[in-house]
């Protein structure tokens, strides 16, 4: 790891607190797909699952290492994804859940997100 990764990953940062409105949904309704970089929060949605069928898949290739802990996760909305408006508006967030793999000794968590690929984020529950 260079010197200015290791000084990112280190870096204290500022908690966000939970907003006092709620979650817009666990995904856009219209999901912006590129084949090359796929967003790793979106997931092929099962009604009546907390799961994707993707995160479903990545805890049975974990087989007996599979996590028992289920976190709430938070993510805000992009400006591609939908719009709010210019005018100081309440920016809309995503609330979905994800499997807990690890904990760091920092506190950030490391979680199965929707598409399956294992990612890093705050200890508070929102995505970096």
């Amino acid at each position: 790891m260079t010197a200015a990764a290791q000084a990112a990953a280190d870096r204290p940062y500022k908690p966000r607190a939970a907003p006092a409105y709620p979650a817009i949904g666990r995904q856009p309704e219209v999901r912006h797909h590129i084949p090359s970089k796929p967003n790793p929060w979106y997931g092929s949605v099962v009604e009546g699952d907390d799961l994707t069928v993707q995160q479903r898949m990545a805890l049975a290739d974990l087989g007996d290492r599979a996590p028992a802990e289920i976190m709430t996760v938070r993510r805000y909305a992009t400006d591609r994804e939908m719009y709010w408006g210019t005018d100081n508006s309440v920016r809309p967030y995503f609330e979905f859940t994800c499997p807990v793999v690890r904990r760091r000794a920092d506190g950030r968590i490391y979680v199965i997100s929707p598409i399956g690929d294992v990612k890093l984020i705050r200890d508070d529950g929102w995505t970096f």
